[in-house]
């Protein structure tokens, strides 16, 4: 045995009292890091927190029990939260805020990761605590709602990577496009609404995927006319089949087959505008006809 293995274990091979105190010491030392960089952390995520709260005062005013951070995600967690909207006596309640990114350096924020986590909708006069929804067989209804955006100030893009809003077991909608030419900093209704006839969009999607929400309306709808779901989706496709014959129907014959698809077996469907050139919203208000700005866009549906 060398000078080095005696450090590590003495003649009976046993791990030496030494290596036990370093082990230990270094586990002590990490421990205190650990904790004390978590204390840092959250003293920093609350005043964060609250110039986020200041932030959406004009819009909501938010409550919460309590700031977490998780350390190795660089995430805020706000937990136990109440919003109240101004003038209403409405209000929500979520089981948290996750906060993974957010600009307090610009008002309005440049770019924000924000996620509304368990987002109680039961309450009275929620559209999703009505008579209808619960024949469908829906309590306890909870939501979720994520964005994520980026603003580019020196070009005026406007990225939108996600605008998400899930219903648990219904379904959820997600939106996504690229915007240039857009200035967020507009002060006035006005010189906002200039701004926005003067935006280009570059692409957008908006995509519905269900998890159960399509079947139990059908379901619901075979019920009411005596049928059963395989008819039903039937008679739909029948219908489709037959406006398709029509010899102006082009646009249509295109997008009947992710269409049928989703009738078929609900999953997901979406629509996608991806121009060959940027459109302006002005030029979109100067079109009537459907199938002229069907093309500008290049809309396409698909599954």
């Amino acid at each position: 045995m060398n000078s080095r293995d005696a450090i590590i274990f003495n003649k009976k091979g046993v791990i030496s009292k030494r290596l036990v105190m370093v082990i230990t010491s270094v586990l002590v030392l990490l421990t205190f890091v650990y904790f004390g960089l978590q204390l840092y952390l959250i003293s920093i995520a609350k005043k964060n927190v609250n110039q986020f709260i200041s932030y959406a005062k004009p819009y909501m005013d938010i409550k919460y029990k309590n700031v977490r951070v998780e350390l190795f995600k660089t995430m805020t967690y706000i937990d136990s939260v109440e919003v109240n909207f101004p003038g209403s006596n409405e209000h929500l309640q979520i089981q948290n805020i996750a906060l993974h990114s957010f600009d307090y350096a610009n008002k309005p924020p440049h770019y924000m990761n924000i996620a509304f986590n368990g987002i109680d909708l039961n309450k009275t006069g929620s559209i999703l605590n009505n008579k209808e929804v619960k024949k469908l067989g829906y309590s306890n209804v909870k939501g979720q709602l994520a964005m994520n955006y980026k603003y580019m100030k020196e070009t005026q893009d406007l990225s939108l990577e996600q605008f998400n809003i899930k219903i648990h077991e219904m379904g959820s909608i997600n939106i996504n496009f690229l915007l240039s030419n857009f200035n967020i900093e507009q002060n006035n209704y006005l010189t906002a609404l200039l701004s926005l006839m003067a935006t280009s969009i570059n692409r957008a999607n908006i995509s519905y995927t269900d998890d159960s929400l399509m079947q139990r309306l059908m379901v619901a709808a075979a019920n009411e006319k005596g049928t059963d779901v395989d008819n039903l989706k039937k008679e739909i496709i029948s219908e489709l089949n037959n406006v398709v014959k029509d010899k102006d129907a082009e646009f249509e014959r295109k997008i009947v087959t992710p269409v049928r698809n989703f009738i078929e077996k609900p999953n997901r469907i979406a629509i996608t505008i991806k121009p060959a050139k940027p459109v302006q919203i002005k030029d979109i208000n100067n079109i009537n006809n459907p199938d002229e700005l069907i093309k500008m866009l290049n809309l396409t549906v698909e599954n």
